[in-house]
């Protein structure tokens, strides 16, 4: 079992270095177009779409504090 732990969590880093990639290329976008990174409204329907997504096994708390780190590094990312 611990393999297969460390398996999906090397899956899990993965896809979240994928995901700081393309936050990277969307800052760079967005610095070309004088935008300002900070999207509340997207930030909102990122939160909503993960908790229907993990609403039938995980906790809702535990959901709203990870995408607010996922979303905060991501506009670390973009703003470099």
């Amino acid at each position: 079992m611990r393999s297969e732990i460390d398996r999906l969590d090397r899956e899990i880093t993965s896809l979240l270095k994928e995901r700081f990639a393309v936050a990277r290329e969307i800052g760079s976008v967005k610095n070309r177009q004088m935008k300002v990174v900070e999207d509340l409204k997207r930030d909102q329907v990122v939160l909503e779409n993960y908790k229907q997504l993990a609403s039938d096994s995980l906790d809702e708390q535990f959901i709203e504090e990870l995408v607010s780190l996922i979303l905060k590094y991501s506009k670390e990312v973009q703003k470099k």
